[in-house]
């Protein structure tokens, strides 16, 4: 698909249709003061994009593009907007003072259109304290989808959009499966019978969260334990079957298996990548998952670790190998970080169940005021070795530590034990401490 992009102004872009839309879908945009560098036009995955100045609006143009959803990418802002080839769209971007207020104003063929779209594009929430058991949760959800579609049918719109605009708003009605709170085993079929390939709804937030989150649960009905290999290898095993699509069996797939690691860390790695290999087939998605591969590799369980060194309270360094032999129970955080404080007391009583026992307590603080790291270890009398690093210290970069508070147990050998211990305040975590000893 060739990309093309030409400068017009808003207040001409409705005399300048004819002249400045060549065949394919074009967009008018105009907004100033934008903090953005360029404004881009994405649909799958061709794009079109033009410099971002002060001058006026621009046209952006994607040839070849019949109807359907696309992406206006300007700084942080992603806006779904709807195009038809040869229908004319203006949209100016104004922020105002009254936060009730849209900052979008819509001009053009497909002005009503957009509008709607602005207008409904969140997912709706449904009550659901009335809803007494699955049958009644499913039966709000039916009436809530049927009620949008009757609104939406109701409108003067192009049957185009109507068409593509009803599955959009179902997939949005049907993410709210995930706000009952008493799933039981009626609600699976249910939400099996809408987890279906879209591709032409791939560039929706709605649909790729809701995919993504049906996938977890479907999993869960037989692997509740979201930790679970069984549990990602089902997610993965169920969009090989039922997805044949690359572009979405592709991202779907790196993006479960991303989350699985980055919160459940480096297990099952090479049965994991082997069934994950064939699925991952789209460029950048290869990429980010052999990205994330290697970053958790170098944690797997028995890896060999530098020789990273600390300093204590007495500015004294404290090296890795000062416990060779030993266990080593490193706690990752900082003081201002309130999940982290919250540990503060299970960790101290399992520093006191396990003293005698061959490992050694070392907390890792990351913060960048060492005073007041000091003044707060001394004020909670927290035990154990207490030292203080940057937040880029290599030995956070190695692992990988990007939220905090986080556990990690290093063997007598200086290998990986577990880079992804469970707080101190779990059951999970005196189950493995009792497994080593």
């Amino acid at each position: 698909m060739r990309l093309k992009s030409t400068i017009c102004t808003f207040a001409a872009a409705s005399a300048l249709a004819a002249a400045c839309t060549p065949q394919g879908a074009s967009f008018f945009f105009e907004a100033r003061g934008l903090n953005a560098d360029s404004i881009r036009l994405v649909a799958g995955n061709s794009y079109a994009a033009v410099p971002y100045d002060s001058t006026g609006a621009v046209t952006l143009s994607l040839e070849n593009f019949g109807n359907g959803y696309a992406s206006l990418q300007f700084g942080r802002i992603n806006k779904l907007v709807y195009l038809e080839a040869g229908q004319d769209l203006s949209i100016r971007y104004e922020r105002s003072k009254d936060l009730r207020q849209s900052p979008y104003t819509f001009q053009g063929e497909l002005a009503d259109e957009n509008r709607w779209l602005n207008t409904h594009e969140r997912m709706r929430i449904l009550d659901f304290k009335q809803a007494a058991t699955s049958a009644d949760a499913i039966r709000l959800i039916e009436d809530s989808v049927s009620s949008r579609l009757q609104a939406l049918e109701s409108q003067a719109f192009s049957s185009k959009f109507i068409e593509i605009e009803k599955r959009r708003e179902a997939v949005a009605t049907y993410r709210t499966c995930r706000n009952y709170p008493h799933w039981d085993a009626q609600l699976y079929p249910f939400l099996q019978k809408h987890v279906q390939e879209m591709p032409e709804l791939f560039i929706c937030d709605d649909y790729r969260t809701f995919i993504t989150e049906s996938l977890g649960a479907l999993a869960s009905e037989d692997y509740p334990d979201f930790s679970s290999y069984d549990n990602i290898e089902y997610q993965l095993k169920y969009l090989t079957a039922h997805f044949q699509n690359p572009v979405l069996r592709s991202y779907f797939a790196s993006t479960a298996v991303i989350a699985y690691l980055e919160q459940y860390g480096a297990q099952h790695l090479d049965a994991l990548l082997e069934i994950t290999r064939p699925l991952v087939s789209v460029p950048a998605d290869k990429a980010q998952t052999a990205d994330i591969f290697r970053k958790w590799k170098r944690m797997e369980k028995g890896s060999p670790i530098e020789d990273y060194t600390f300093k204590d309270m007495q500015d004294k360094e404290v090296r890795l190998s000062d416990f060779q032999g030993k266990y080593i129970f490193i706690d990752c955080w900082a003081t201002w970080c309130g999940p982290c404080r919250a540990q503060v007391a299970p960790l101290r009583q399992v520093e006191e169940d396990y003293k005698g026992k061959n490992i050694v307590f070392i907390g890792v603080s990351s913060d960048s005021d060492r005073d007041k790291w000091k003044a707060f270890v001394k004020e909670q009398k927290l035990p154990g070795i207490q030292v203080n690093i940057s937040a880029n210290h290599p030995f956070y970069e190695h692992f990988a530590v990007s939220g905090i508070p986080r556990f990690i147990v290093i063997t007598p050998d200086r290998t990986v034990h577990n880079a992804m211990f469970p707080r101190p305040s779990e059951p999970e975590c005196r189950q493995l401490l009792d497994e080593i000893f």
